[in-house]
Parts: structure tokens; C-alpha cells; sequence
């Protein structure tokens, strides 16, 4: 509310640095030593996901406007076509992790939207391989790998180019505080073999390298956590085993239930895990 006052007295650039200022003073309460001028990178969720809505087109967009709510926390987008008036409502909320999307079309018209994240936080394989293959048969992609706004390819977006990376990140890792989910939406007869590295998950822990191979039938993890702690480790497909690469961490890891193991990670150094299906 303070920026608020701030900027109702025509000081726009001052609300801007004391919101700028209140973030950093609650970050370095949050994180105390660890702060250097954000959030610290362990603390950050994945970037946002690949939803795309078609409405199509019927003549040319009139009064096309894009506003932001502050006291709401909403961003609205209104315009108008031959078949009436259509309106777009976003919010987001960190602190309860969702984001909320409400599309207000003319009456009789129609939308069409394929969300790929969601495909991969449900953990179904099979409807992830379809939107991945729906998002590919289209000419979204240049050869550069820079998205387009539509089809074409033709106007430069860069919405997909960032968030398709996140999509298949979610797709092979999920994190909560305590707890790791490999391969959790992975559709296993596509993909045969693949390496990914370096991913972030929550409570400060890298996924250095996890490594797939149906063939073999086996899966290598190695995983590096900022502190001392024990993290529950799930799996999205049926393992038969799962053992620390070195002798001396055996005791580090046991078994919970089906698909589901108890990880004791030390802090500051590589922990590696071989696993076999």
C-alpha cells in the first residue's frame, strides 16, 4: 500500500525502489547470509509452461488493449472482433502456487487450448507425448529454434522458445521441499535413451545428471544438495533397485515403498545413484 501512496503522488520511479528496496530487505530476513541480491536460484520454481489458445480468426481485431489491475493483481486483455467482444483475465499468486486464467469469448464462439505443463504435473505420458507432437506438426519453430506468436512461421515470440525447456524439465523432474520426482511424465516407449544435466530443484539440490537407458534398463542419477538433508526420492517408472554408486554411501539410501526411497544426501559434494527397471 506505501508504493501505492508513493505513486498516487506522481512519484512513479520512488514506488518502483521502495518496492525494489522492501523485496531485498524481506529476501536477506528469508535467506540471511545466503541473500545477494535475489532470491537465492535453489528457491526458484521452474519458468512458466507452454499453454497455447486458439480462437482463430474473423476479421480484423478492433480496440485491442492490455491493462494491468493493481489493486487486483489481474492483467486484462480486451478485443473485439466480427463475432463480438473477447476478454482475457491472469492472475498469479506465488504464495499459493497456482495461476489463474479466465477467457470470456462472444457468445457461440469457440476456444481451443493445449497445456503441456499440465499433461506433465499430472503425470500422464501419454497425453505429454500428444501435446509435445500437437506443438511439433505445427510451424511454430524456425530453423534458428526461435518461436513464432502463430503458425507460420512468421512474428517472433519468444514465449515458447523459453518455456518448452521448463515443459520437458517437468517432464523428467519434480521437486517439493523434501522430496525429488524423476521421470515423472516421461512417455518411455518414445524415448529411449537421453541424458539431461544440470536441473534445479527445491531445498537446494542439482540434479547434476540423470541418465535413461530402456535398453540397458537402467537409470544414473547423481545429485549435489547445498546442505545436509534427507529428501524422499520418487520414481515415475517401476524400478527394481536403487543403491549409492560408492560402497561407503549405502547406508545413505532405503527403501520406503513401492516406487519411493529415502535419500540422506551430504552437503557440498556429488551423490551418485544407480538404478535398474
Amino acid at each position: 500500500m506505501e508504493a501505492k501512496k508513493i505513486a498516487q503522488e506522481g512519484r512513479y520511479l520512488d514506488a518502483d525502489m521502495f518496492i525494489v528496496e522492501e523485496a531485498k530487505r524481506k529476501y536477506k530476513e528469508m535467506y540471511g547470509e545466503k541473500f545477494s541480491g535475489g532470491r537465492p536460484r535453489y528457491d526458484r520454481t521452474h519458468p512458466g509452461f507452454h499453454f497455447l489458445v486458439s480462437t482463430g480468426s474473423n476479421g480484423k481485431p478492433l480496440g485491442y488493449r492490455r491493462e494491468t489491475n493493481l489493486e487486483t493483481g489481474e492483467i486484462l486483455v480486451f478485443r473485439t472482433d466480427n463475432r463480438g467482444d473477447w476478454e482475457r483475465r491472469v492472475f498469479v499468486s506465488r504464495t499459493d502456487d497456482i495461476i489463474v486464467m479466465e477467457l470470456i469469448t462472444p457468445e457461440g464462439a469457440t476456444i481451443n487450448a493445449k497445456l503441456s505443463l499440465v499433461a506433465a504435473r499430472l503425470k500422464n505420458p501419454s497425453l505429454m507425448w500428444r501435446m509435445l507432437s500437437t506443438f511439433a506438426n505445427f510451424p511454430f519453430v524456425n530453423t534458428s529454434f526461435i518461436t513464432c506468436h502463430n503458425p507460420g512461421p512468421r512474428i517472433y515470440n519468444l514465449d515458447s522458445t523459453f518455456s518448452m525447456p521448463a515443459v520437458l524439465m517437468e517432464m523428467l523432474v519434480f521437486s517439493e521441499p523434501g522430496m525429488i520426482e524423476l521421470l515423472p511424465a516421461i512417455p518411455q516407449d518414445r524415448f529411449i535413451r537421453g541424458t539431461l544435466k544440470g536441473v534445479k530443484a527445491r531445498g537446494g539440490i542439482t540434479v547434476e545428471q540423470l541418465h535413461r537407458n530402456k535398453t540397458l534398463g537402467r537409470v544414473n542419477v547423481i545429485l549435489r544438495s547445498e546442505k545436509a538433508q534427507s529428501v524422499k526420492l520418487r520414481f515415475g517408472i517401476d524400478l527394481r533397485f536403487v543403491n549409492a554408486m560408492d560402497d561407503s554411501d549405502r547406508h545413505r539410501v532405503s527403501y520406503q515403498k513401492k516406487g519411493q526411497w529415502n535419500i540422506s544426501l551430504p552437503a557440498g559434494r556429488s551423490f551418485g545413484l544407480n538404478c535398474r527397471f
